[in-house]
């Protein structure tokens, strides 16, 4: 379903509210999905930002979030135009705790998958069973 450009900002609004409100509590917070943000707008200045860019740049970035997703996750299809993207974004305040964010090409998508690993210093019991 496409969404107007005023209902795609009302629901990205609601989106950077909830994010904040998490990042609020001091949790350690990821965040993953399709953004349809491509990472470099983030580099230009914020004058010239979109209102959804503005708003990661402004709200979210300020409060130590991380973006972890360093390369392409979508790729133009078939006659679709256009340049590799990173649309499909790993957000966090604990980058550290997280191996490098891998990027893996589906067949049946324009959109990679993301895979990582948070790394923790629990050890993994194995279960006891009692019989």
């Amino acid at each position: 379903m496409s969404l107007s450009q005023e209902q795609q900002s009302l629901r990205w609004k609601i989106v950077i509210d909830q994010w904040s409100k998490v990042l609020a509590t001091g949790a350690e917070v990821h965040t993953m999905g399709d953004f349809n943000i491509d990472t470099k707008t983030f580099q230009i200045p914020v004058a010239q930002q979109g209102c959804l860019t503005k708003a990661v740049t402004n709200r979210i970035i300020p409060q130590g979030v991380t973006q972890c997703v360093k390369s392409a996750t979508r790729w133009p299809q078939g006659m679709q135009a256009g340049m590799p993207v990173i649309i499909d974004h790993h957000w966090t305040t604990a980058p550290e705790k997280l191996s490098e964010v891998t990027v893996i090409p589906m067949g049946s998508s324009d959109h990679a998958l993301l895979s990582a690993i948070r790394y923790s210093r629990h050890i993994k019991n194995i279960p006891q069973y009692v019989t």
